[in-house]
């Protein structure tokens, strides 16, 4: 594809070339480097480190349900 260029009438030229998907494969080779470092970098045993997150969550859900019955009975006192 070409154009002229606004200050003199020479030609120029882009070329684009087709890197063949090499983006993808670099890709995929970091994040297998990144899932090994990970596995062998790990601080602690898969299963504990599975239980975390849905220890948290449970907690989360508790501070949540508290806030929330504050909330109703704050409502129910003004309301009255």
């Amino acid at each position: 594809m070409g154009f002229r260029n606004r200050d003199s009438e020479e030609r120029v030229v882009y070329i684009e070339r087709d890197t063949g998907g090499g983006g993808f494969r670099w890709f995929v080779i970091g994040a297998a480097l990144g899932a090994g470092l990970g596995l062998l970098l790990a601080p602690r045993s898969g299963a504990r480190t599975r239980r975390e997150p849905g220890r948290r969550l449970g907690n989360l859900k508790e501070q949540a349900e508290g806030q929330l019955e504050s909330i109703v009975e704050g409502i129910e006192e003004g309301a009255e």
